[in-house]
């Protein structure tokens, strides 16, 4: 009656709690699918600009590879060009050294070979005069003193080196140049310089065999800076000087990439460039971001046409789940309320009761049955194994008949567990019978009790007690009470033997017989 009645007031309770939890649940419900819907968008939000971020710095690492890889090209088509000019410089040398009075004649014939890089041969006397241009006539008096190749080479103290100048406006020719210069030395002296003029094309022509996009350039620049040659050709730009960049300065990489503003249209631009500093010369190749990076705006549009999609079936989804999700919480309350009874009525027993699965891992079981067993109550935890549980019981010393011989009990027990339902008493430390009974459900679950038999023991005992007390007395008292009836029987009978009156034999036999009886 107690356990019923506890039964009732525990599923009570439980019937309470569930209905707060349940109606607590339904306040939160609208809650969540909003913030459900804010989580998903928020997730397809953050993988579409992951993707759209990894897809970006795909596009500019590429662009600058290939900046660089066309920086590179750009300079080994120039350094041709320029030992090309420096080899014209050193053959029409030799022959003004040698035969001034057909010089005019020579350069005539090499102009057929030189043409297509070289406009203008000059020659610059000591004194800084022009001495002879295959574009002047004879009698032209130009002084090109000032001109920085020339102050170069009078200062160097006669040492023969190649010289290329910055650009120059010819006051001869009207044109832009890049003058290649050396020194003529005549009898260990200074005597000139002889200037080869190539025009800024026959290096920014590298660009037309190049893959230009519409705002690409490529530009050749001196190690301070200043603009060489363009192509796109545009003489605006010739001369101008760039700063702040990173090719700039004695300790810059040889080659390397960077994006910005470009100092002479304002393009934005992806650069790469590569140096030659025997020559100090800097290549720069230029890709517009804009066609640098068309690949990730068409990207972009399916990217963000793509979340949209995502995003409206996400959404579509939630509500669908949320509503799936309500029906099955309607059978969860139930599937609970029943949990909730079965538990409430198995803590609420006084019997130990266990529930191991299929593996024979613990799957539930109520205090009682941890009570029983308090050596061991702390590894009692879902998940753990049946041999596991009753090792760590036997080297704690709770069951006596396995002290000095654990392996062995332990293999006893998972032996006899494996046979099937078993029903039997099993004595605890602590002086307790506990009766164990396991049985196989079809779904190879096994389900146990534990009932504490220690009272019906006692009492067993205490019968046998007296049974064996009483069989004691029993025999101790036909002991005591034969050995002297031997004695009465014995003198009876030697009493019968003896003459006496009828009356007294009549008493003999009857003490005779009483005897015998006893």
């Amino acid at each position: 009656a107690a356990m019923f009645s506890s039964l009732r007031h525990a599923v009570s309770r439980g019937r309470s709690s569930l209905s707060l939890l349940i109606g607590s649940r339904h306040r939160l419900s609208n809650l969540r699918l909003g913030a459900s819907v804010l989580v998903a968008l928020a997730t397809v939000c953050s993988v579409a600009f992951y993707d759209l971020q990894r897809s970006y710095d795909s596009e500019i690492m590429a662009a600058s590879r290939n900046a660089v890889f066309e920086a590179q090209a750009f300079a080994e088509n120039a350094r041709s060009t320029i030992k090309r000019g420096n080899e014209i410089a050193l053959d029409l040398r030799t022959h003004w050294l040698a035969n001034r009075a057909d010089f005019t004649r020579i350069v005539q014939l090499r102009q057929s070979h030189t043409r297509d890089i070289a406009f203008q041969v000059a020659i610059i006397g000591a004194d800084g005069y022009m001495q002879y241009s295959n574009l002047a006539v004879s009698n032209d008096r130009v002084y090109l003193g000032e001109r920085e190749h020339f102050r170069v080479h009078r200062a160097s103290g006669g040492r023969d080196q190649l010289f290329i100048s910055q650009p120059v406006l010819g006051k001869v020719s009207g044109r832009w140049s890049i003058q290649f210069t050396r020194p003529i030395i005549e009898h260990d002296a200074f005597a000139g310089v002889i200037v080869i003029s190539l025009t800024p094309s026959a290096f920014a022509d590298f660009g037309k065999n190049s893959p230009i996009a519409t705002n690409n350039t490529n530009v050749m620049l001196r190690d301070d800076g200043t603009i060489m040659a363009r192509y796109p050709e545009n003489d605006a730009y010739i001369g101008k000087v760039i700063s702040a960049a990173p090719f700039l300065g004695d300790d810059a990489p040889v080659s390397g990439y960077y994006m910005r503003a470009a100092q002479t249209d304002g393009v934005e631009r992806v650069f790469g460039f590569f140096r030659l500093p025997e020559y100090g010369m800097i290549f720069v190749a230029g890709k517009s971001s804009e066609s640098a990076l068309a690949p990730y705006f068409k990207h972009r549009g399916q990217v963000i046409a793509g979340g949209l999609v995502i995003s409206v079936l996400l959404v579509a989804l939630i509500v669908l789940r949320d509503r799936a999700g309500r029906a099955r919480e309607r059978l969860a309350n139930e599937a609970r309320y029943s949990r909730a009874m079965l538990c409430s009525a198995v803590d609420a027993i006084d019997e130990g009761f266990v529930i191991f699965d299929a593996d024979d891992r613990l799957a539930y079981c109520n205090q009682r049955y941890r009570d029983y067993y308090p050596l061991s109550a702390d590894v009692l935890e879902p998940g753990r194994r049946f041999a596991e549980i009753i090792r760590t019981g036997a080297e704690r010393g709770f069951y006596p008949e396995a002290v000095g011989r654990i392996d062995a009990w332990v293999a006893e027990r998972l032996e006899q567990r494996r046979c099937g339902n078993a029903d039997f008493i099993q004595r605890t430390r602590d002086g307790h019978w506990l009766r164990r009974i396991e049985r196989l459900t079809p779904e190879g679950f096994r389900v146990g009790l534990r009932v504490d038999v220690t009272e019906l023991y006692a009492a067993k005992a205490a019968a046998e007690h007296a049974a064996q007390v009483k069989s004691e007395f029993l025999a101790n008292m036909s002991h005591e009470i034969r050995t002297p009836l031997n004695g009465i029987l014995g003198m009876t009978e030697v009493l019968l033997d003896s003459p006496l009156t009828p009356e007294q034999r009549e008493y003999l036999g009857v003490v005779r017989s009483s005897g015998d009886a006893l």
